[in-house]
């Protein structure tokens, strides 16, 4: 077991890697990694332009499909997952109508 304690950085990995895609800002959600893959979503404003699926380890990534609801005043969240019986990962995306109607 490694001592993690900050006062000890000697133990501190610092692993660097090039992204194999754009990020059209540094304004972005790294969702928690889930079996190595990472889920990168951004920008982190009222409307996601971008969702990523990343295995820094391989480098091998995936767009996933830009969804097909635009409208305005959305608040948008993510979760991410693997389903064990389908042997696939899952991004769920969830939008909020922040506008409140008269």
């Amino acid at each position: 077991m490694r001592n993690t304690d900050a006062s000890s950085l000697r133990d501190v990995i610092i692993w660097r890697f090039k992204i194999p895609f754009e990020l059209k800002s540094l304004d972005f959600m790294l969702l928690s990694p889930v079996k190595g893959i990472l889920c990168i979503c951004g920008p982190c404003n009222s409307f996601v332009s971008y969702v990523y699926l990343w295995n820094p380890l391989t480098n091998e990534y995936k767009a996933v499909p830009k969804p097909i609801v635009h409208l305005p005043y959305l608040v948008v969240n993510f979760g991410f997952g693997f389903v064990p019986k389908t042997n696939d990962y899952k991004v769920v995306r969830v939008l909020q109508h922040e506008r409140k109607l008269d």
